[in-house]
């Protein structure tokens, strides 16, 4: 049973497409820029006998103008001279179609039955329109783009198909959007960048020029150094070193003991011929109009070890202002050959130990 059904599904669908008159059109719409070239393409079925008689198909006109029964062939019509290409089976190219070629476009064709005439209706729709204007991106915020706040890039064209977009961000595409518009909800510092859209459809792609996208923020963590780094003595020349990351750039000063050098708009601080009293903390501060932001650093100033006496000298001269009488004093200084009021006291080679083993028994004996 199931067999029989078919078979008779089978031969009526063979009668249909036998008996049937049908135009199909494809595609059913075509949008082109003006100045191109397009192609119509459509598929016919008619009855293969018409009162038994074996039909064929004798011409197809292609039209726009005139009626279903009385179409004015595209090859004939003034509008359309030396512009128009029949090629095989159901195909006509326009060339350099412009807005006025918009229309309808439909098939009629005969055979050779004198009942055998058809129209396919309503045919393929064809737009014409000028070049579309490559897209145009555009920078949309509630203020001034600072980090944190947010932004939308938006990139419209006049494409004819409405295009697709791609996003890109110093020539590389950006996957976070596919639409035309690109939403940062917070925006960083690290979405600084050159930025621009790309808009496709089936008949074009097209590039938009590029935007600068330049976030604003206050200035990060300053780093500070000392220049040179080591050990400090007096006399040298010290650097102090400033620079923080920061957007637009930082100004910098400098505070020493809670109060402002002179030198506030230096980033860096040099102080020639360095002494102790340059001792202490140091804060460098960076700031600029979206705030601001400190760091320290502590500076030691050590004596330079050439300004210092012998250990022996300042020893004798203890032994003679405090405890030796004037006499003993002058009996070692006639020994020793040595002058005690310098500031500095050096004793000759001979007499050192002569000297100090006299004065470690003295010491015994006090």
């Amino acid at each position: 049973m199931i067999i029989i059904i078919i078979i008779i599904i089978i031969i009526l669908s063979l009668f249909y497409s036998l008996s049937c008159w049908c135009v199909t059109y494809s595609p059913s719409q075509i949008c082109a820029i003006k100045g191109s070239t397009v192609d119509l393409q459509c598929n016919f079925t008619y009855p293969s006998k018409i009162d038994n008689i074996v039909t064929v198909v004798e011409s197809i006109k292609w039209f726009t103008k005139g009626t279903a029964t009385a179409p004015i062939d595209l090859k004939n019509d003034p509008d359309y001279a030396g512009r128009v290409e029949y090629g095989t089976g159901c195909t006509v190219r326009i060339r350099n179609i412009g807005e006025a070629d918009s229309a309808f476009y439909k098939i009629r064709f005969k055979t050779n039955h004198k009942h055998g005439i058809y129209t396919g209706v309503p045919g393929v729709k064809l737009s014409v329109s000028d070049a579309p204007r490559p897209p145009i991106v555009s920078l949309h915020s509630s203020g001034d783009v600072v980090e944190g706040s947010s932004v939308t890039l938006v990139c419209s064209s006049d494409a004819n198909p409405p295009a697709k977009y791609t996003w890109y961000k110093e020539d590389e595409p950006d996957p976070r959007s596919k639409e035309s518009k690109l939403v940062f909800k917070s925006i960083q510092s690290s979405d600084s960048g050159k930025y621009f859209c790309t808009a496709q459809n089936k008949f074009l792609m097209m590039t938009s020029k590029n935007i600068i996208v330049d976030v604003e923020y206050a200035p990060r963590l300053p780093v500070v150094s000392l220049i040179p780094s080591g050990e400090i003595k007096e006399g040298m020349s010290l650097t102090l070193t400033c620079s923080s990351d920061a957007n637009p750039a930082a100004n910098y000063s400098w505070f020493n003991k809670n109060e402002k050098w002179p030198q506030y708009s230096i980033q860096n601080l040099t102080i020639a011929n360095i002494g102790q009293q340059h001792s202490g903390l140091y804060y460098c501060e960076a700031i600029n109009k979206r705030g601001s932001h400190k760091s320290a650093i502590h500076v030691t100033v050590f004596a330079s070890k050439l300004d210092k006496a012998p250990v022996k000298g300042h020893f004798l001269y203890f032994m003679r202002f405090y405890i030796l009488p004037k006499a003993i004093f002058n009996k070692l200084k006639k020994v020793s050959g040595t002058d005690f009021n310098a500031s500095t006291l050096h004793l000759p080679p001979s007499d050192n130990n002569f000297v100090w083993f006299f004065l470690n028994i003295l010491c015994y004996i006090i």
